[in-house]
């Protein structure tokens, strides 16, 4: 075989490769919804599974609420979470699953007197992606988890909505009094 038909044959294999794992992603979009306690869009980064687009299942959802200061792009940037996942659903450690990651800013997810995070997040944002995706609508289909500033507000909301999560996790959480919380939204 000659070196130029060797190369193309390694060219072919490692393209068939690349095709096999791209087909195995995820999509991820940003999207916007229109929030009434927020009087302005709410955006947030979806993560879908591979197979969701073609499929009939529904899906857990996965909330992840960013730290202090951040935005709907920190847990797929920073957190690299498409990655993660993906390789955590090819290698069957978790089940596929939907992964909303909304924009919260400095509002340590709490109504506070600039910000109506909470609001947005319990009282639209749910019920918009109940609505407009293939979930679990339900409390053992919901997980809220949170970094640091989003570790309180994943705990606070873990307490105060049991109905709503059938799953908690805080990462470094910023755990604080609900002054404290209110005080620093209404900076």
């Amino acid at each position: 075989m000659t070196l130029k038909r060797h190369m193309r044959h390694c060219l072919m294999g490692l393209a068939l490769c690349c095709a096999a794992f791209a087909a195995q992603a995820g999509e991820v979009t940003l999207r916007v919804m229109k929030s009434a306690a927020l009087g302005a869009d709410f955006r947030y980064t979806l993560y879908l599974p591979d197979g969701y687009e073609s499929g009939r299942l529904r899906y857990p959802v996965l909330y992840l609420l960013h730290g202090n200061s951040g935005n709907e792009n920190d847990w797929l940037v920073k957190g690299q979470a498409q990655a993660t996942v993906d390789g955590l659903i090819q290698a069957g450690k978790v089940q596929p699953l939907i992964i909303v990651m909304p924009g919260g800013g400095s509002s340590w997810w709490v109504d506070g007197n600039q910000d109506k995070a909470e609001t947005a997040l319990i009282k639209e944002l749910i019920p918009h992606i109940d609505a407009t995706c293939r979930t679990i609508a339900a409390r053992e289909g919901r997980i809220v988890e949170g970094f640091s500033m989003g570790g309180s507000g994943a705990a606070k909301w873990g307490f105060k909505y049991p109905e709503l999560f059938g799953t908690v996790s805080i990462l470094a959480g910023a755990l604080h009094t609900r002054e404290q919380m209110t005080q620093k939204n209404d900076r």
